[in-house]
Formats: C-alpha cells, structure tokens, sequence
C-alpha cells in the first residue's frame, strides 16, 4: 500500500495507463483517476463554485445573480417606455422627441450652428420595438415609382416636408412653393396605380435612452427620450437607415413591400418641373 500514490494525479491516457499498471495484483478492484477534463467539470458544479472563486477568483454565482439584475433592469426599463409607446407587440406610431441628454442649446435651434445637418432633437414617429430592444423611427419619406408586379421602383431624391418637424418650437414651415410643384410634376409622371412612397426608417437602442419626460415641456408638449448620442456626436448613425415601399393612395392597413436595391430603376433621370406645375394654393 506504501507504494501506492496519494492524492490527484494530472496528465493524459499515459498517466493513467502506468496508474492502473501499479495497481494490478495490489487487490484494488476500484480507483478513480481525475484528469483535467474531470477536474474543471467537478469546479464548475454549483456546489464547488467556492473553491472555483477561491483558486481562480471565478463565480459562476455572482456572474448568473449579476446577469439576472441585468435582465431585470431591462425588462424594467422596457416596460416603463413601453407604458409610454403602447403595447410593444402593435404597431405604435406614437410621437416622440428625441434630445441629445448632453446638449444645453435646447430648444434654441438658432444656437446650433449646424441643426439642420446635425439635429441635437427632433421629433420621430415610432413605429415599433423590435425584437433585440431597439426603436424603429420613421425618419422621413420620398415620393416614388413602384411596380407591385415587377417590384421595380425609384424615387424623387428630396424627402416629402414632414409634419413634424412645424411641431419643433421655432421652425418654420417647410411647405414650399417647389414642394407642391414637385408633387403636382410627381403626378403628372406617375400613373396612379405605380405612385408610392419611399418610407425610411432607423433605430435608436433601448440602452441608449437614459431617461424619459412623460408629459413634455412647454416647448414641446409630447414625450420626450433623453439620448445618449453617438461617438459621432449624432443621434442616429445613417448607416442603420433601412426603407420600404408603400401605395402612396389614402387608406389603413396598406401593404409594405422591400424596396429591393438590385430593382431600381432610372424611373426619373428625365423628371423635372414644368410651366403647368403651378404652386399649391
């Protein structure tokens, strides 16, 4: 028995072959020899997560107590926006604005030298919650072309003056005189059947809104989402833009179809305003 090793023994099938070797003819009938796999198997059970912690500083403990506050805290937070939004499962369309938490010009537009190209706030529509916690805003829309049949289509590059953006405090109307020409030219092109809308979307992070004013201010009296901005200085990083395709005729429930990149068409390299696009009156 002297002869007999004590303790663990590591190392491989060579390990274990010379260990059973030693045992032949002692009157041993079971052993147990604990390798490496068997080893970090035996620590990472809930009931060894002591000596896991103790010899490696790792718990598999806090890390699953850490992990479910965290989940709390965004289920928490998701229901609290929801409260505001809606049932997060429909289809919201609820107005919202947007304001950079780190900007103090607000909501002077005259103090940003750049507002129009950089936005410190503005007001989006919220369409939806998606699936991995994030806001889908509808950001602008263009007036275009669309075959249902086909799937080509095309649009006008200037977006539609949103309704919206009269609601920030101090902007003027952007209901120009070359907007309803462009629409008026828009029509006369488009046959009715193929006139549609080029709706864009981006989104905005759940864990980027740091805080929410359920009634407004007397600028702006509607919810408004504190953001955290990009690295860019921004609030939305253009690159998370996506659109789809809708009938630009009046009615609920209008299909959406995908505005396929590889189906676009130079619908209206010629398009232009004309003497009999007279301005809306």
């Amino acid at each position: 028995r002297s002869a007999l090793p004590l303790g663990p023994l590591l190392g491989g099938q060579s390990t274990y072959d010379a260990f059973r070797a030693a045992l032949i003819g002692t009157g041993v009938q079971e052993f147990h020899l604990w390798g490496k796999a068997e080893l970090e198997d035996m620590l990472f059970q809930p009931k060894n997560d002591p000596l896991l912690f103790a010899y490696f500083g790792i718990s598999l403990q806090t890390r699953k107590r850490s992990r479910q506050s965290e989940l709390r805290a965004v289920l928490a937070w998701r229901k609290r926006v929801g409260r505001i939004l809606g049932n997060p499962t429909d289809i919201l369309q609820k107005e919202i604005l947007f304001r950079d938490a780190t900007d103090d010009a607000y909501p002077l537009t005259e103090e940003v030298a750049d507002f129009e190209q950089n936005p410190r706030w503005a007001i989006y529509r919220v369409r939806y919650f998606n699936a991995r916690n994030a806001l889908i805003l509808e950001i602008r829309s263009h007036l275009a072309f669309h075959d249902t049949e086909t799937g080509e289509w095309d649009m006008l590059p200037d977006p539609v003056p949103s309704d919206l953006d009269n609601q920030l405090w101090g902007k003027e109307s952007e209901y120009s005189d070359l907007h309803w020409r462009r629409q008026h030219a828009w029509q006369r092109t488009v046959p009715e059947k193929h006139r549609a809308e080029l709706v864009v979307l981006n989104r905005i992070s759940l864990e980027r809104v740091l805080a929410v004013d359920e009634v407004g201010d007397l600028a702006h009296p509607l919810p408004i989402f504190y953001v955290e901005p990009l690295p860019s200085g921004r609030l939305l990083d253009a690159e998370d833009e996506f659109h789809y395709l809708t009938s630009a005729n009046y009615g609920l429930h209008k299909p959406e179809y995908d505005a396929d990149p590889e189906k676009r068409i130079p619908y209206f390299k010629n398009f232009k305003l004309e003497a009999g696009d007279e301005p809306h009156t």
